[in-house]
């Protein structure tokens, strides 16, 4: 039997032990044999591991996991999992059954779709256009025509945020680790780092969906420039939240440049540690950095010749629009009034099943929508992106009438709004109530 302090020892690429339902498995000679490439790594040494298999496997791999890993189990795990095992239901078994289902009698690929190809050339091929009118076309002149077209390339970052970026780095893009590596690197294009999205979002945030105490999503320090948790102590200004916190959700994007750096030097994020980053990760990571300093920068100012205050005015103007889309897009799905908070428990645990947490946390809007499921990549389809996010987001507008079936006969509570503006005015009903003061 092993402890946690040990297994969190093996978590790097020449050394990766795995758990998984309370099972020990050394997966190190593995690694190069998965199918779904390095992404196993994530799992390695953590307690999150368990979660991760779960949803990015099929079922016929979660139910036969144990004879396929037999030779490399060398034990068991002496304390208790993230989620109470023993309330664990069968209610992500018959959801996962009915969508594969889906899958096979059409006979689709979850992944691969000629449409994510089709999105990948147009959305990379507007940036590149919009990127070039800026600077050739629109370079010397403040008019109506570079607003306009300044606030659609802002929106084009953020295009590419939710329509490539999104699925590669959660390999639900293609069938292929190195294609869905590549648009997993898409997110550089935004200044972002692949490798801090990713253990953030699809370490913490996925497996600790609105889980106010290891959310790196919702995580808050006190005091904290906004209060989206009854828990949170009152302090003066966030009497008016619900007015500056638009003007905050613009900043995303320049966000990402301090954050990454401070995540990169201190090794987490977000009250969560990171996986090891490999040489290459820290040579992606600076490399990406210096491209996005040359083409944001750089070409502009000293090859296209544009002024400094109009590259400045272009690069912050866009950048609002894309951060802003970006933010309310992540905030409609999970602070909401009506999306369910967890804690964690005295004995370290979550007491909830824990697919049932990751629908009973989310909130859709407009589900079935094709045009809002282009729109937003798929984060309209939130339920169904945490149950599956391995599937690409174009098949989610199909699954959402059987996984919200399925809920219906577990007595899971789904809630989808109807439209985009109920979800948006749940949040800023969030927002208001957590502004007074008599909310504490």
């Amino acid at each position: 039997e092993f402890c946690w302090d040990e297994i969190k020892k093996h978590n790097r690429q020449d050394d990766a032990w795995m758990v998984i339902d309370n099972q020990v498995y050394d997966v190190t000679s593995f690694l190069e044999k998965h199918p779904g490439g390095s992404m196993l790594l994530m799992g390695a040494g953590r307690q999150e591991g368990h979660q991760l298999f779960l949803s990015h496997h099929p079922l016929y791999v979660t139910k036969g996991y144990s004879k396929m890993l037999e030779k490399y189990f060398i034990g068991t795990v002496l304390e208790k999992t993230l989620y109470k095992s023993s309330e664990q239901t069968a209610f992500y078994d018959t959801v996962k059954r009915r969508v594969e289902a889906y899958f096979s009698e059409r006979k689709i690929t979850p992944r691969d779709s000629t449409l994510m190809y089709v999105k990948l050339m147009f959305t990379l091929c507007i940036y590149v256009v919009l990127y070039l009118a800026l600077n050739i076309t629109f370079a010397h002149e403040y008019s109506v025509m570079w607003f306009l077209v300044t606030m659609l390339f802002g929106w084009s970052v953020y295009n590419i945020g939710v329509n490539v970026m999104h699925d590669g780095n959660h390999g639900g893009f293609s069938n292929s680790p190195f294609l869905n590596r590549f648009a997993g690197y898409c997110f550089e294009f935004m200044g972002g780092s692949s490798y801090v999205w990713q253990m953030i979002h699809s370490i913490g945030h996925h497996v600790h969906t609105n889980v106010e105490e290891r959310d790196p999503d919702i995580h808050v320090n006190d005091p904290h420039f906004r209060r989206i948790q009854d828990s949170q102590p009152y302090y003066f200004w966030y009497r008016y939240q619900h007015l500056y916190l638009p003007l905050a959700y613009t900043t995303l994007i320049f966000e990402f440049a301090f954050r990454d750096v401070m995540a990169m030097v201190k090794g987490g994020w977000g009250g969560m540690s990171f996986q090891p980053a490999t040489p290459m990760d820290y040579f992606i990571f600076v490399l990406a950095k210096l491209w996005y300093g040359f083409y944001q920068f750089y070409l502009p100012l000293f090859v296209f010749h544009v002024s400094p205050w109009h590259v400045f005015f272009t690069y912050v103007l866009s950048n609002m629009v894309g951060s802003f889309l970006l933010v309310i897009m992540f905030q409609v799905n999970h602070v909401t009034e009506e999306a369910l908070r967890f804690h964690v428990t005295s004995n370290d645990q979550v007491s909830k099943d824990w697919a049932i947490s990751q629908i009973e946390g989310s909130t859709n809007f407009c589900a079935g929508s094709v045009f809002w499921n282009h729109f937003t990549g798929g984060l309209n389809h939130q339920i169904e992106h945490h149950l599956f996010p391995t599937i690409s987001h174009v098949h989610y507008p199909a699954i959402a009438p059987i996984v919200r079936e399925c809920a219906l006969e577990h007595q899971v509570r789904y809630y989808s709004y109807e439209s985009f503006w109920q979800a948006l005015s749940s949040h800023f009903s969030l927002l208001y109530r957590l502004s007074l003061p008599s909310s504490s």
